[in-house]
């Protein structure tokens, strides 16, 4: 989806200075709008997505503190159960229903019933984000409500019951408000304004093991640009070479995970230890990969010698990269990263 926005925008002879979240683009309209600080609680419910942030607004600057969510939850799964229910026009009965009790014989009431489920996962992640975070919905000074399906009255309802009925701002058309929020923050990013938002990746980002168990090196809800690196030993003995798969997701084994990409390194003749350096940007990730042999000379100098001594070929690190990965991140399917001698590291060539 990030690669189409960006293709999109080309197309239509745009820059593209940053990608921002849909919830996070809601909080900054209602930020800049009512000049609000505080924590407030962003419930985004569209045709296709769910997604649930929790900001913090302070003196111009916007720091989202969590993020939540279904990919696969949204105002079409309501569609959906109508079709099976008979109706040929679901899209225009739900709508209706927002405003009307009962539409071509057919109650809200029912109708809430039959998305009764649907509305509880919803609600379910937010309490699940409040918890992770360690919140109290009481602490949170309001809830802005994003997409179309946030109009259903049992969506305002069941938030009014966490939260309470006066927190429920509707004072933004849900429908406008994330284009509103994009619009200001390119205005923040011209230097004309003075305002920062500081988001978080949504994810965490991990290695995978021997037995398949996912070591996290970067945690969901980190605030991006972020940069963390962990060190790794070969498994056995003598072992001269290493195969490193990159994964996405909170699941403990990598198979029930996202794959993002596969490196290896083959061939060296020295026994060595890896340490990834991990690099998490607005839009972007990137991996370095620092080689060093067992047993490294003490000074600096010795170590930069016996690197180099590792012909050139075999400095090669070549990354397969899954499409998830590029559906994510838009880089080619091939990355090959060199070792650079100034740096200590191997970077993207």
């Amino acid at each position: 989806a990030k690669n189409a926005t960006k293709l999109a925008a080309n197309l239509a002879d745009l820059k593209v200075a940053r990608l921002v979240n849909e919830p996070t683009a809601a909080a900054l309209a209602y930020g800049f709008d009512n000049s609000s600080e505080g924590l407030y609680c962003v419930y985004d419910l569209g045709g296709g997505t769910f997604d649930v942030s929790i900001l913090k607004m302070q003196k111009g600057v916007f720091k989202v503190l969590g993020v939540s969510g279904d990919n696969h939850l949204g105002g079409d799964d309501f569609d959906n159960l109508l079709t099976a229910q008979g109706f040929t026009n679901a899209r225009q009965i739900k709508e209706k229903l927002s405003f009307k009790n009962e539409v071509d014989g057919f109650s809200r009431s029912t109708f809430e019933k039959l998305i009764g489920e649907k509305i509880s996962k919803t609600i379910s992640l937010t309490k699940h984000l409040l918890d992770d975070l360690e919140l109290d919905a009481d602490e949170i000074k309001g809830v802005i409500l994003v997409g179309g399906s946030t109009r259903i009255p049992l969506v305002r309802k069941k938030l009014s019951e966490i939260f309470g009925e006066e927190k429920i701002l509707t004072n933004l058309d849900p429908d406008r408000i994330v284009a509103i929020g994009a619009a200001w923050q390119a205005y923040n990013l011209s230097g004309q304004g003075h305002n920062l938002l500081l988001d978080v990746n949504a994810l965490s980002l991990g290695i995978e093991m021997m037995g398949g168990i996912v070591d996290k090196i970067i945690p969901r809800n980190s605030t991006i640009p972020i940069s963390k690196t962990k060190e790794f030993t070969t498994y056995a003995d003598n072992q001269t070479g290493m195969k490193l798969h990159i994964v996405q997701g909170e699941r403990e084994l990598a198979a029930n995970c996202r794959s993002l990409a596969n490196f290896e390194i083959t061939k060296n003749e020295s026994p060595l230890y890896i340490k990834p350096d991990f690099e998490v940007f607005h839009n972007k990730v990137q991996i370095y990969f620092s080689i060093i042999p067992n047993d490294p000379p003490s000074d600096l100098e010795s170590m930069k010698e016996a690197l180099q001594e590792i012909p050139r070929a075999k400095e090669r690190l070549i990354t397969t990269l899954t499409p998830d990965f590029l559906k994510l991140y838009g880089q080619p399917s091939e990355i090959v990263m060199k070792y650079h001698s100034k740096s200590k590291k191997w970077i993207i060539a």
